[in-house]
């Protein structure tokens, strides 16, 4: 349940969530928020089909309270001068390639932003839509995952809290309690101007190495080893290395539990086990992509230009 400090009702002095509206170079309209990428991976939230364009060429980032656009695999130009990068601004045209243009139309810059405290996840901050797990470790992931205790999500103005098998959703503000199956967390405000340290940029600029060998797989960055998988989570990996490209979940199940004919228990081994390693790989510090859903039940690993995979089949 959520216990108010008061009753609220959506008002401008709500806290929401800091986004920039983009205009496309097709016209289209796309809402970015801090972490989002740009480029012409599938995986990045504003996908330009452009061969001028990088896979990763730019990340929406919040920095001392202002939304900027930090230059990854590629360059952005204001007015034909490269810039590194820029602070967004209402109006602006960034131009990532010869005639591939951005233009910001609206930019959402709140004075705070809610986070989420509590035992297992210390202080996170919401963005977009989160997903909170409570099972073995409490934990919030990005995304709306299916087997979650509870989603948080934001509308531009305000937070709400939605339960599995509760339609209404509720409305949050900093001060409230939430109790959960035995667990309590607290809706806090921060600060603009103290949020906003970049979630990927660091690991763009450290390339990962991942060793891949059928029943481990090592995950390295500037040569150190960050942490290693073995058995069905490393399988797991493994086989995604192998496709190199987008796969079903169906097609890597099948390899993993070979002659279950049952879908419904497949998928739960699978839902489970993935989750299992995205925890692990969460817990070392590695990117939140790393293994990636594309939403249509294709997965895949998701390797930045600078990475590198090595792979041996059994």
């Amino acid at each position: 349940m959520v216990t108010p400090m008061h009753a609220h009702t959506p008002t401008d002095t709500f806290i929401g969530s800091p986004f920039a509206l983009l205009r496309l170079p097709d016209g289209t309209l796309s809402q970015v928020r801090s972490g989002d990428l740009i480029g012409r991976r599938w995986t990045c939230a504003v996908v330009l089909s452009d061969e001028r364009i990088s896979e990763i060429h730019a990340m929406v980032s919040l920095r001392g309270g202002d939304l900027r656009l930090l230059c990854l695999r590629g360059a952005v130009a204001i007015g034909g001068t490269l810039v590194d990068d820029p602070i967004l601004e209402v109006g602006q045209v960034l131009q990532l390639a010869p005639d591939v243009e951005i233009t910001v139309e609206e930019l959402r810059l709140p004075q705070a932003v809610l986070a989420l405290s509590g035992e297992g996840i210390g202080t996170r901050v919401l963005t977009g839509v989160c997903s909170l797990f409570l099972e073995a470790s409490p934990r919030l992931a990005a995304g709306r995952r299916a087997d979650a205790s509870a989603w948080f999500f934001d509308d531009g103005r305000a937070w709400y809290l939605r339960r599995p098998g509760h339609p209404e959703s509720q409305l949050l503000q900093a001060g409230d309690t939430i109790e959960l199956d035995g667990w309590t967390g607290t809706v806090v405000a921060k600060p603009l101007a103290q949020v906003g340290a970049p979630t990927l940029r660091s690991e763009v600029y450290v390339p990962l190495r991942i060793e891949a060998f059928y029943d481990t797989v090592r995950f390295f960055r500037s040569g150190t080893l960050v942490t290693q998988l073995h058995g069905l989570g490393a399988r797991l990996v493994c086989e995604l290395v192998e496709f190199d490209q987008p796969v079903a979940w169906e097609i890597v199940a099948q390899q993993l539990w070979p002659g279950t004919d049952d879908r419904w228990v497949l998928r739960r081994r699978w839902d489970t086990l993935l989750r299992r390693v995205r925890t692990s790989l969460a817990e070392a510090g590695l990117r939140s992509d790393l293994l990636c859903s594309d939403g249509t039940g294709s997965v895949a690993i998701v390797a930045y230009p600078s990475d590198s995979l090595v792979s041996e089949s059994p």
